[in-house]
């Protein structure tokens, strides 16, 4: 189940914390250090999510940053801290993605993969099952906590891409708003 971050926000502070410096989360960071994790306060400049299995642990976290210009997502942060219960943290980020097109309205999500990451794979499925397309490849573009340095793949999934792959018209979803 997919809830709010700031309800949850000690426990996936601990949880976040726990993953520094270990191997199997290297590809989430992106980075070659670590920040202190801070669930935001309110919903203006990011949306923070976790999933949440029967249990009531928290098994994920997802999150975007907006911008609000743009009407765009970007910085996206996709974790699974699962190792059992991936199908529901996959139904999480669906729907996560459904509600930024058909709840939210966003015109645009751009989001990277760095290359080696075992989700890579599945976040290319999940794009070309939402109309979205591969921009390129950023060579040697990041360094993690191994001190190797990485590729990233850039995607993009448009509101008029998604509701095209959907099959729903775009014009009568939304009332001639867009």
């Amino acid at each position: 189940m997919l809830d709010l971050a700031v309800k949850y926000a000690d426990e996936l502070k601990s949880k976040m914390q726990s993953i520094w410096f270990n191997e199997k989360y290297k590809y989430y960071n992106s980075q070659y250090y670590y920040n202190d994790f801070e669930v935001a306060e309110d919903t203006w400049a990011q949306h923070q999510y976790v999933s949440i299995n029967s249990e009531q642990e928290i098994i994920g976290y997802i999150s975007y940053s907006i911008n609000r210009q743009t009407n765009s997502i970007y910085d996206v942060r996709i974790i699974d801290f699962s190792d059992n219960d991936k199908l529901t943290f996959a139904r999480d980020l669906i729907k996560a993605i459904k509600d930024i097109f058909e709840k939210f309205h966003f015109h645009k999500i751009n989001f990277y993969v760095v290359k080696g990451n075992p989700a890579e794979k599945a976040y290319d499925k999940i794009v070309e099952k939402c109309g979205g397309r591969i921009i390129g490849i950023y060579r040697d573009h990041v360094r993690l906590i191994d001190n190797g340095v990485y590729d990233i793949k850039v995607y993009e999934i448009t509101l008029t891409d998604y509701y095209t792959k959907s099959g729903v018209n775009l014009i009568k979803r939304l009332g001639n708003t867009v």
